[in-house]
Order: structure tokens, then sequence, then C-alpha cells
């Protein structure tokens, strides 16, 4: 084996991950997604999905080009990376839409705090 360890976790990483926002990309965040599912199924933990559209980002892509578009798809994967807690998971579904996964830590966590907290661009 190479030195630096298995030469295979780059590319495994690589297929998981969206290379424009650097977050999971859709089939991860979707696995991550049935994991958590059959994790609450189980424990009974809780889970809160939330489905996240970037408004008017047609009217961004076609006003300004692509180029601003995924400016302003990376700007918002690293604002939301800032506010999300490290045991939840957010990712890119495709487009402008992403997937955010929160995880209560006790019965009766709120979960709002973050959707009242718009990102803006």
């Amino acid at each position: 084996m190479p030195r630096g360890g298995d030469p295979c976790v780059p590319a495994l990483k690589a297929s998981q991950t969206d290379q424009l926002t650097g977050l999971p990309n859709c089939r991860q965040i979707l696995g991550l997604l049935d994991e958590a599912l059959a994790a609450n199924e189980d424990t009974g933990s809780g889970l809160c999905v939330a489905v996240i559209d970037i408004d008017h980002f047609k009217a961004i892509n076609d006003a300004h080009g692509h180029e601003a578009g995924d400016a302003v798809l990376e700007h918002f994967a690293r604002s939301c990376r800032e506010k999300v807690r490290a045991q939840d998971d957010l990712g890119r579904t495709g487009g402008e839409e992403f997937l955010l996964l929160i995880f209560p830590r006790l019965r009766g966590h709120r979960v709002s705090s973050f959707s009242a907290r718009p990102v803006r661009v």
C-alpha cells in the first residue's frame, strides 16, 4: 500500500461530495437520510428534515450568468455550514435545492431556530 493511507479514500470522498459547494452530494445526503430514518425507527430519537430552496435563483442565473449563480450557491453553502450544528447534516440535492437533517439532542428540542434565520445573499 502506498504511503499516506488508502488511495481509495480521496476517490470515495470525491464521489460523495458536491464539487461546487463541498457539501454532501445528492446521493450522499439521501443515504444519510435513509440511515437517519432507520435509526429513528429503531430508537425514536427524532429527526427534522428541512428542504431548502433558494428563492429567485433562476432569475439570478438568467440576469447575471452561471458564474454569479455558482457564487450564490457557494456563499449559501458556506453561510449554512457556519450555522448548522456538528451533529446535523446538510447536503445539496441539485440545482439550488438543499436538504438539512436536524437531529434533536433532547426530546422537545426546538428545531425552528435555523429555519427562522434566512440566509441573505
